[in-house]
């Protein structure tokens, strides 16, 4: 499985899937300024393209243990 955070990674495959450059920046925008964390939550992306990354890639695969205040 891939993170969607890592750049080559994802640059690679959107190249390999001849899936436009921009959505790069859409996804990376999604993840690091609008804190993003469930793919199916990227709105500026198409539902097929958030089903097609979802098959290859995770943002984290952290879960939340306990929070503290």
């Amino acid at each position: 499985m891939n993170y969607l955070f890592d750049n080559e990674s994802l640059i690679t495959y959107l190249k390999d899937h001849k899936i436009p450059a921009f959505r790069h920046k859409q996804i990376q925008q999604a993840i690091f300024k609008d804190g993003i964390l469930d793919i199916d939550d990227i709105t500026t992306l198409s539902k097929d393209l958030r089903e097609q990354l979802k098959q290859d890639f995770v943002i984290n695969d952290f879960v939340l243990k306990e929070k503290v205040e």
